[in-house]
Formats: C-alpha cells, sequence, structure tokens
C-alpha cells in the first residue's frame, strides 16, 4: 500500500506476577492486572514520582472546544524544490484537522489584486518594485502598497483569484473548514496608501469567497474572518491612526457584505504577535490602545500568536501567556470576547532550526498546549497551529525523497485531540505529591483531558516532562470495563504520494493505515481507591490516547 513505518515496539509488564509480553505492529495485548507501558525506545528511562489522573464518569463538564486546526491549505510545495507540488488533504482528513486558516500561502491582497502601485522605501525614497515581496536587509521592509485607481477597484478584470480558490478547494477536500485572514504576506507590503480603498478590496475577496463576487469553482460560508496579521511586528509599518482606519474600515465592509448576502460571520483580529503583551504597553505600537482605537464592537474576537522557546519550552510559559493575555484584553472592556490564537508552536524556526520541529518534544508540547486552550477561563475559541504544511509543520517533504510525505511525531497530538470534538469534558483532576488541581493546569508533570463523544469515554494524557512519568489512571462511578491505551509514534513516519498531473497527491490508504496501525494495548480495570484504576508509564516527551470503561 506505499506505507513506509516502524511502530516503536511497546513491552507490557505484569505487575502482579512479574511476568511480559511484547506488542509489535497491529497487535493488542489482553492483560489481567495493572500493567506499565515503557518505549522500549528508552534506555532504563528515570521514572518520576507517581502521578494521579482522576476522572469522574458521570460528571460532564462543558463542551469540548473545537481547535484542532492549522494554518496553510492542505496545498503545498517543497521548498527545496519548488517545482514539486504537494496536496496533503488525505494527511489533514486522517488527523481530524478541522479547520485551515488560509493566510500566507494562499490569500494575499497584493497578489490577487494586480492593479496597485508597490513602492519600496528601503532608501527612504520611493523606489516602484514588480514584485510582492522583498529581501530586506537588517530589519523589515517598508514598502507601500496603494490602489493605482480607486474607480476601479469593483473591476473583476483587476483581480486574480485562482490560487485563492485552489486553497480553499483543498481545504474542503480534506473536511476542513476556511478561517479567513485578510492581509499580506510575510515581507509583503505593510503600509498602505489608500485605506479606503484597501478595505474594499479586502471586502471584494471575503465576497468572492461567499459567492458574491466574480466567478468561483468553490462557494463557502466562513464562520470567521480576521483582518490583517501581526500589526505589531514586520507586517505594519505605518502609523496607528492609520491602522486603526484601515481596521474599522475592513470589518465594517465585511460586515455589511455579509449582511447584504444573508450571511452571518464574526469579524475580528488582529493576530498580534508573541511579544503582544510588551507591546501593548509601548506608545508607538499599534497593540497600545488598540480597542479603543478600534471600539470593542468591532471585535467579534481578538486574536494573538503564541510562540514558546524551542527546545527550552515550558507549557507553564504558555499558560501564563494565555492568563496574562485574558486578564489584558478584559481591562481593556473586551472581558466578553472569545480569544483566537491564530497562530502557536512551540517556537519560530529561525530560533529552534527547522529539524528541531521534527522531535519528540514538538509532539508532546503541541497536545499540551491543545489541552490547555480547553480550560473555560481564557475562552479561546479558535486554535490554529503554524502549520500543517511547511514550515515548522505537522507534515514535510524531503528533496531526496520525492513522492514521498514526512509525517512528523506533531501530527499525533491533533489525531488524538480530534478523537474529543463534538464531545462534552468529564470533570478531571490531576494529582501528584498529594497535591490534587486542575487537570488543564500546567503544574504536575503530567497534563490531561477527558471527555465522553457518543457512547464512549476517552482521555489524552500529556508528558512534556524530560522524565518517564508513572501515571495511575482512576475512573469514579464506574463499576467495570477495560482501559484501551493507544501510544502514538515519537519519530517521523513516510506515506507515498502519486503522481497526479503536476503535482504528488498523498495517498489516502496509506495515511489511514498509518493511523490505524498504532496498536492498542487492552487492561481491564482494577477496583481501588474509590474507582477503576490503571497504570501507565508515559515515556518523556509523550503522549497517550486512553479509552476509558
Amino acid at each position: 500500500m506505499g506505507l513506509s513505518h516502524k511502530v516503536g515496539l511497546i513491552t507490557v509488564v505484569l505487575a502482579a506476577c512479574g511476568t511480559s509480553a511484547e506488542v509489535t505492529d497491529g497487535g493488542a495485548v489482553d492483560a489481567s492486572a495493572d500493567v506499565t507501558l515503557l518505549d522500549a525506545s528508552l534506555d532504563a528511562p528515570h521514572v518520576t514520582e507517581n502521578i494521579v489522573v482522576t476522572v469522574d464518569a458521570t460528571k460532564t463538564d462543558v463542551p469540548f472546544r473545537d481547535l484542532v486546526g492549522v494554518n496553510k491549505a492542505p496545498r503545498s510545495w517543497d521548498g527545496k524544490a519548488p517545482n514539486n507540488e504537494y496536496d496533503i488533504s488525505a494527511g489533514y482528513k486522517a488527523l481530524g484537522i478541522s479547520q485551515v486558516r488560509i493566510h500566507d500561502d494562499r490569500l494575499d491582497i497584493c497578489a490577487i489584486y494586480t492593479d496597485a502601485k508597490i513602492e519600496d522605501y528601503a532608501s527612504g525614497s520611493p523606489v516602484t518594485v514588480t514584485t510582492c515581496t522583498v529581501d530586506p536587509i537588517g530589519g523589515p521592509p517598508h514598502l507601500k502598497w496603494t490602489v493605482k485607481n480607486s474607480a476601479t477597484v469593483n473591476d473583476l478584470a483587476n483581480y486574480r483569484f485562482d490560487d485563492l480558490d485552489a486553497s480553499i478547494s483543498a481545504t474542503l477536500a480534506a473536511g476542513s473548514k476556511p478561517y479567513v485572514r485578510l492581509g499580506f504576506n510575510y515581507n509583503g507590503p505593510n503600509d498602505v496608501g489608500d485605506i479606503a480603498s484597501w478595505a474594499k478590496v479586502a471586502t471584494n475577496v471575503y465576497k468572492h469567497i461567499i459567492g458574491a463576487f466574480g466567478p468561483s469553482a468553490v462557494k463557502v460560508d466562513p464562520q470567521y474572518v480576521e483582518v490583517f496579521n501581526e500589526p505589531d511586528g514586520a507586517f505594519w509599518v505605518g502609523s496607528k491612526s492609520d491602522f486603526a482606519s484601515l481596521f474599522n474600515a475592513t470589518v465594517d465592509g465585511v460586515r455589511a457584505a455579509a449582511a447584504d448576502a444573508g450571511k452571518i460571520v464574526k469579524v475580528g483580529g488582529p493576530g498580534f504577535t508573541a511579544e503582544y503583551l510588551q507591546k501593548v504597553n509601548i506608545a508607538g505600537s499599534v497593540a497600545n490602545g488598540f480597542a479603543s482605537a478600534v471600539t470593542p464592537a468591532r471585535l467579534d474576537f481578538f486574536s494573538v500568536h503564541s510562540y514558546n522557546k524551542c527546545d527550552a519550552a515550558m507549557l507553564s510559559t504558555t499558560e501564563t501567556f494565555f492568563k496574562n493575555v485574558r486578564a489584558q484584553i478584559d481591562k481593556e472592556g473586551l472581558a466578553s470576547k472569545p480569544m483566537h490564537i491564530s497562530e502557536w508552536n512551540i517556537g519560530l524556526g529561525k530560533g529552534c532550526g527547522m529539524n528541531f520541529f521534527a522531535t519528540a518534544q514538538v509532539q508532546s508540547y503541541a497536545s499540551g498546549v491543545l489541552t490547555l486552550m480547553q480550560d473555560a477561563a481564557y475562552n479561546i475559541d479558535v486554535g490554529e497551529f503554524y502549520s500543517g504544511a511547511p514550515p515548522m509543520s505537522v507534515f514535510d517533504f524531503d528533496q531526496a525523497q520525492v513522492g514521498k510525505v514526512i509525517v512528523r511525531p506533531s501530527a499525533w497530538s491533533f489525531w488524538a485531540h480530534s478523537r474529543l470534538v463534538g464531545g462534552t469534558r468529564l470533570a478531571t483532576q490531576v494529582c501528584s505529591g498529594g497535591a490534587c488541581g486542575s487537570s488543564t493546569a500546567a503544574k504536575a508533570p503530567v497534563i490531561a483531558i477527558a471527555g465522553t463523544v457518543g457512547t464512549k469515554r476517552y482521555a489524552i494524557l500529556t508528558n512534556d516532562s524530560a522524565s518517564s512519568v508513572a501515571t495511575t489512571v482512576r475512573v469514579t462511578n464506574a463499576s467495570s470495563g477495560n482501559f484501551t491505551v493507544y501510544v502514538p509514534p515519537s519519530a517521523i513516519q513516510w506515506v507515498t504520494a502519486t503522481k497526479s498531473g503536476s503535482r504528488y497527491v498523498m495517498d489516502a490508504t496509506s495515511m489511514a493505515a498509518l493511523a490505524e496501525s498504532i496498536a492498542p494495548v487492552t487492561q481491564p480495570g482494577v477496583m481501588a481507591n474509590g474507582g477503576l484504576e490503571s497504570n501507565v508509564t508515559l515515556a518523556a516527551r509523550s503522549i497517550a490516547l486512553v479509552q476509558l470503561p
């Protein structure tokens, strides 16, 4: 089936009698006592103190928020061999990616609207250029984008929608919903000469997506439209007042267009950088006074980005960031507004190095953040990992392996958490060293979340620490039943892609087989300490999906 992978060997130790058994690809083990799962690829891992994760089988909490989103549509090019285009829709579908932020690959207003003047101010004086991006030296560029004739912004001949249409089509083919970001690409225009015309062009892009401006092979009704991206960073070098005017005009235009078409859309933004909490206190920054400048009424949501510190990343740092952003925007009059984390990852490529994103640490960090974002106190409605396709991605390509797609360990975090989408959370707590608290708090070495989906109950356990952790999973108000544990791969896997026309299409059967090859280990629960229990040792930087009794 064109599948090349190796699932790590699982050793099952029968604690009651001292015997052992092995589980290899596709196998399952039935045990008659508490079991410990160890990743055999680790050399005598140090095991920390026992953690107890307690799930109440009858006490439901709030619905799961659908946060299993990524940046970049499932159509991408191998950056090292740009003529090799890949369609990885099958990968997104297999992982359960529910939403895709159409951002810096296909929705670039500079590329879409062809009748604009682009001026480079790098030398201090404007120099007209013919490209939508430049390679700056010593800092961000200063490119000013200005519509040549404001009277013709509604002329369909000035627009080129083919890339956008293809991006949305691929997103829908993956079973995902598009999250629309209106703005420019990285190293592209970051200043605007005619704000009113920019807003009209941006509104026409939205109208095209919903089928109200120009012919389109696909029409879709996006739930969210995010206006701009990182205006407190390299994506905007104009004035604070100009940005507020641009934002306001665009929000008003999109809302009016939606109303005219009988659509309901939530509009917000602006996708502030991960340095938002520092920038908000700088008088000259767009982040300073943003809510009052645009008025809370124009924000159906507030979006910001979160990047950690690569191999030094800690979930507690991200948790603190979420808490502090929530407190800041509440103070600015946005207490009722949800947050969108429209970009997030363990770090940025330039700081981590691109190979780092293929490590197991990104898997455990991603699962931990997906758990943290479920905390109702933050009111996070949308999470968009950066990204699904290269760079810093769950899928990757290798010039030396043309016709194959790399599935990185982080992919399985989305696979696990997508199992809970549409379900309801179960009351869960984590106890460590005698102290118990919220399972979604980044205090103990293990962070956990559990819920019921239909007739099934699941828990996701995440160990983002550098040591193995002995964990007891206890289900209260359940009298009998089995625990079934799935431990996904912690190394890269390969899936074939078949040449079809001008692109390589990821093989859906092979990708589905890879997901199905994660071998379950089944064991009956043992009644103890007021509930059904099972013991699981989580390897360092690992996750486990547990189907509960």
